[in-house]
């Protein structure tokens, strides 16, 4: 139903300019066409930045979360494949943790699932996490390189299938009590 709507809107800004004397507006044209192209990925790697937060979400607190003692050196499997280790530092104070913890993924694979969402990316990498946790959240999580292959499906993707994922890139993460922002693979994404 998007593609017909954007197609119509396309054959609007390009006939629409077409009266006599007139050339057709192909500039407008051209940018509708590349925005096919375009908002699905986009929405790939915006979908990614939530999936990998999510992810590690679920590895801190199965792993972390309710536990007593600071220092943190922890190793387990993950649901779909793939092993992590977590190491670091995690100060529990007044309903808050204070973290400084790294996160080493081998191919860690986890399903998230939200909405229209479906994703099942392994991991591979390490992914550095510092702030606070808990009744007041400002935590940043990132990594230089991290390997994301695997499958995400979002019923917002124009090609109606899952997209296949085998990139290599720096992904950054940010989230407040009121803000979520994600850069992954040069795909910045914020709400």
């Amino acid at each position: 139903m998007k593609l017909i709507a954007i197609y119509l809107l396309s054959m609007i800004l390009f006939f629409g300019n077409c009266q006599e004397k007139k050339k057709p507006n192909t500039t407008a044209f051209l940018l509708v066409l590349v925005s096919l192209y375009t908002y699905p990925q986009n929405r790939v790697f915006q979908d990614l930045g939530t999936a990998i937060n999510e992810t590690i979400r679920l590895l801190y607190n199965r792993s972390i979360a309710g536990t007593i003692g600071s220092t943190v050196n922890v190793s387990g499997a993950c649901s779909l494949g793939g092993t992590y280790t977590i190491t670091g530092t995690a100060v529990p104070s007044s309903g808050n943790t204070t973290t400084n913890l790294t996160y080493v993924l081998n191919g860690c694979k986890e399903r998230y699932t939200s909405g229209s969402l479906t994703s099942e990316v392994a991991l591979t990498g390490s992914i550095v996490q510092s702030g606070t946790v808990g009744a007041v959240t400002n935590y940043t999580r990132t990594s230089s390189s991290l390997v994301l292959k695997g499958t995400q499906a979002n019923t917002f993707y124009s090609f109606g299938t899952p997209a296949s994922i085998d990139r290599t890139c720096p992904v950054s993460i940010t989230v407040t009590d009121t803000l979520f922002s994600s850069t992954v693979c040069g795909i910045n994404y914020s709400f």
